[in-house]
């Protein structure tokens, strides 16, 4: 189901240029993905990358699902206002739908954040934080049906919500939308060209 095989060259480290107007960008300090079949297990890919996936296939008993958490850390002690979205430059084809498009996946708050780093957190379905209130969804079309990682030829960007910054660190769980029976979206924190999560900090609304 995990595209592991081509997703385990190093990851690039990722860096995002900083706003203006008082806003930082940041990249995730932490991805990783639970799955409901490995309840009491770590799911970790070969080499570790950062992927995010989110997955449903209620067309077997039980349901497969796969769902993933991501962690900002360092989050400016003066920012009061944050943006979460998924960003993809120009030339990124790390993304693969499963379903038809456009391809949505809902992102929530947790009731606890990580702790640790992605080479120290042994995260499982059990012991993963859950999902509170919604921060929003992100909806993603890709640039060419037909193709398992099709490129995009645009810079994208898909907003998931904006809310109050809590102080210096937030975790997040992602998961397909409610009612799907089979399908989802899973594509690879990268920085050339960048694909992936950003958290707008910003002094400001």
């Amino acid at each position: 189901m995990l595209l592991a095989t081509l997703f385990a060259i190093p990851l690039l480290a990722a860096a995002a240029p900083a706003l203006s107007g008082g806003c930082q960008q940041l990249t995730p300090s932490f991805i990783g993905v639970v799955n409901n079949a490995l309840a009491d297990k770590s799911y970790k890919l070969i080499g570790e990358p950062k992927v995010t996936t989110a997955f449903k296939n209620a067309e077997v008993e039980p349901a497969a699902i796969i769902e993933t958490l991501i962690k900002f850390s360092g989050l400016p002690a003066t920012a009061h206002k944050c943006e979460l979205q998924a960003f993809f430059s120009k030339g990124y084809g790390k993304l693969h739908g499963y379903a038809k498009l456009p391809t949505e996946i809902d992102v929530f708050h947790t009731d606890s954040s990580l702790v640790g780093t992605n080479d120290t957190i042994a995260l499982t379905w059990n012991n993963s934080p859950q999902s509170t209130t919604s921060v929003g969804t992100v909806s993603v079309v890709l640039p060419k049906d037909g193709q398992i990682f099709p490129m995009f030829n645009n810079d994208v960007t898909a907003e998931a919500g904006k809310f109050d910054c809590p102080p210096n660190e937030v975790t997040f769980r992602v998961r397909v939308p409610e009612g799907t029976k089979k399908g989802g979206l899973e594509f690879r924190q990268e920085s050339n060209p960048f694909g992936g999560w950003i958290l707008n900090a910003c002094d400001s609304a």
